[in-house]
């Protein structure tokens, strides 16, 4: 049975080949295309590099990207993405990337959200003061495949010396020397370029998170066949195994339809199997 979505066009508001990420994805799974509207800029909602702050939450920009990308083409369906570094939400110390993928059908006003936080690409930033210490950042962060940003400080925000996408050693010595000179700095700020098409490591997330999407679009309602059914809440009272009083963990799963027309819901037994609390995580027990 072909998914309801095949065949589809799906408006991706990228202009960082994300699309070259994901597109074979969503043909393979559910048989859906991905279109990227020419005259889309997401930098208008936000930049790594800081000379545009993103101003709304997350799930935010994500649908008016969609909803953006989705008009320009005139399409149902829109998908936007959108990355962030910085520390982890659960482990203050940590350092993490957390990418966001959502699916927008316009027409049955219908979203579908998916999360992935990733330890294994994180921010690289520096202040040098000498072409030794440009390029051992450069070489420890892989020039060539990874590209570097320079300007003249963390806070610099302006445009016209926030000088991105450098790759090969020339350029980034001159734009080094550049913004030196121009500013009369003993220090030039160098970072990862972390936008998808200069960041391999990103796109490995990039492509996690998608396929998060994908499984969740893949479940259909059973009552509408609408993709996207997923976990939506979860019942608390997990049993200690060791004394058996309740805690506050989760002991069942709700699962329901992301169609504002359909109420249909269902209670599911934990979907990693869990159905007793260990004493170790019992509040009773180890207070």
């Amino acid at each position: 049975m072909d998914h309801p979505l095949s065949g589809s066009l799906i408006a991706f508001a990228t202009m960082h080949g994300k699309e070259k990420i994901l597109d074979s994805l969503f043909q393979q799974s559910i048989g859906a295309k991905l279109v990227v509207p020419r005259l889309i800029n997401t930098d208008n909602y936000g930049t790594f590099s800081g000379e545009v702050s993103r101003l709304q939450s997350v799930k935010e920009v994500l649908r008016a990207k969609a909803r953006e990308g989705a008009d320009l083409l005139g399409l149902n369906y829109g998908l936007a993405s959108e990355g962030s570094f910085g520390a982890h939400p659960r482990i203050p110390f940590l350092e993490c990337n957390q990418e966001s993928l959502m699916f927008l059908d316009l027409k049955n006003e219908i979203e579908v959200f998916s999360h992935v936080i990733s330890t294994e690409n994180c921010a690289e930033y520096r202040q040098v003061k000498t072409e030794e210490d440009l390029l051992d950042f450069c070489h420890r962060v892989n020039l060539g495949a990874q590209a570097v940003i320079l300007k003249p400080s963390y806070e610099y925000s302006n445009m016209d010396w926030i000088v991105k996408g450098l790759t090969d050693e020339q350029s980034v010595i001159e734009a080094f020397h550049r913004i030196k000179d121009n500013f009369s700095l003993d220090n030039v700020w160098v970072e990862k370029d972390n936008r998808a098409h200069f960041n391999p490591q990103r796109q490995k997330v990039i492509y996690q998170v998608g396929e998060k999407l994908i499984n969740t679009l893949s479940v259909l309602c059973p009552s509408c066949k609408t993709p996207g059914f997923q976990m939506t809440d979860f019942i608390k009272g997990l049993k200690c195994l060791d004394c058996g009083l309740k805690s506050d963990k989760p002991l069942k799963e709700i699962w329901s339809c992301p169609s504002k027309k359909c109420t249909y819901s269902e209670t599911r037994p934990r979907l990693d199997g869990v159905k007793m609390l260990s004493p170790a995580e019992c509040h009773w027990c180890n207070p």
